[in-house]
This record gives structure tokens, sequence and C-alpha cells, in this order.
């Protein structure tokens, strides 16, 4: 890149001639920059009563909309929990998890729904991808790849996958096979077929709390506000097995 400060009318004119149409011509240049592609973000969004989103929290390169898809997906993430709080259905915990659901998201520097997670002990960061040559591109299985050693696991298999968030007690993937609307399914890292855990939920509004799973179901409209959103307590998901005598 040339040392100036802002690109002059005779490098616009070169770059016109290299790379446009035959017959396109600058013929004058009132004001002019280098843009620089970088991404920034806040360390937390949350700060006791104050919270931030989309631009004031993240910024990034404009490809692909990032920037206005990631801070959409922000206050959809963020509204439900407050308006769950605000008539008294939950607590801190719910409104921790809006930072900690959405800072993987923004880090990650992607602003579409299939952005990797991390687990709970920061090991592993799980993700989406396409299922070997699919002709459908969004036909995908969730991986888990280790942080230290870039060793890959494939974590479901033919079932596709969106949106993985780890169970509470680290021990299954959460996950939904398509995306709007689709059923919730439960893998166990340790292997065996997945469960349904959910039969219906709506959009990929979900929250992983010790206490179990927050989500939007497919019976809930745009009217039912704090009243649509549900909880499947983390005890019917996983019962604790009773240690034996």
């Amino acid at each position: 890149m040339p040392s100036d400060d802002a690109p002059s009318l005779e490098l616009v004119r070169c770059l016109l001639a290299e790379r446009a149409p035959a017959g396109l011509e600058a013929r004058a240049l009132h004001w002019s920059s280098y843009f620089h592609i970088h991404h920034r973000h806040v360390g937390q969004l949350r700060s006791g009563r104050i919270f931030i989103a989309g631009d004031a929290a993240h910024i990034h390169s404009p490809f692909g909309g990032q920037g206005m898809n990631t801070g959409l997906h922000d206050v959809w993430n963020l509204v439900w929990k407050l308006d769950l709080v605000r008539h008294g259905h939950d607590g801190e915990r719910l409104l921790d998890s809006y930072g900690a659901e959405r800072l993987p998201v923004i880090t990650s520097d992607h602003g579409d729904q299939n952005v990797p997670t991390w687990s709970h002990d920061g090991d592993w960061i799980y993700f989406s991808w396409r299922q070997g040559s699919a002709p459908d591109v969004w036909q995908r299985d969730i991986w888990r790849v280790r942080v230290r050693s870039g060793s890959k696991e494939q974590v479901t298999r033919g079932g596709g996958g969106y949106v993985g968030h780890e169970s509470a007690d680290g021990k299954a993937l959460l996950y939904q096979p398509t995306l709007r609307t689709s059923p919730m399914m439960a893998q166990a890292l340790a292997g065996g077929p997945p469960k349904t855990i959910v039969a219906c939920a709506r959009g990929t509004a979900v929250a992983v709390t010790d206490d179990g799973i927050y989500y939007v179901p497919c019976s809930a409209t745009s009217a039912s506000g704090a009243a649509g959103i549900e909880r499947q307590p983390a005890d019917e998901l996983f019962p604790r097995r009773r240690r034996s005598r």
C-alpha cells in the first residue's frame, strides 16, 4: 500500500484500468481514504444493570453483513432474558448467560447462526461443517476441535447440526438439526445415538444453565412474550445416576 494518507486520483485511474470493465473512467476525486479490515470488541457485555450490544460492543469487516447480523442476534439473545427476569421468572444467572453465549460469537468474527461455541472447560470449540460432498450446503454436522492440539472429532452424524451448546455438566452437546423450527437433540459426547429432548423448538434462542435449558417452543407466538419461554430442567434432561451400594 502507498505511504500516502489517502489514495490519489492517479491511483484510482490505474486500478480502474487494471481491474474495471473497459470504458470506465474516473474524472474527479472529492474525498478518499484507505479502508483497513479490522475486528474489535469489548471485553464484557454486561456491567451490573448496563448491557451493550451491536456496534457498541463490536465492529467487523462489512463483508457479509457480519456486524449487522451479529448485532441483531445480540439483541435477540438478550431481550427475552430481560423480559423473563423482569417478570420474576429467573434471575442473575440467566442474565449472565448473555455475555457467556454472545462473546464467543463476537470473537469468532462470524455473523451467522453456525458460529463456534466453546466447551465449559475451554478445551474444545464446537462448530458446524458441511457433510462431505453433500449437494445441499446447509446439510451439516457438528464437529469439535481441541484447542491445544488441533485434533478434531465429529459429534453428530447424518442428522445435521446447528447452534451446538455443551450441556452444563459437560457430558452432552445440545443442538438443533435444522434452522428455525426443529426438535432439540442431545448427543452424548461419550458416543451413542442422539436423544430428542424437545419435540419442537422455534429459532435458535437457546440458553443453557445449570438448572436446565430455556427455549422457545413452536407453539409460542410473537405475542407470548416471557410466557412463551419454557425451561427443561436439568434433572429431566440428564437424570443423575444413583450410586449402587
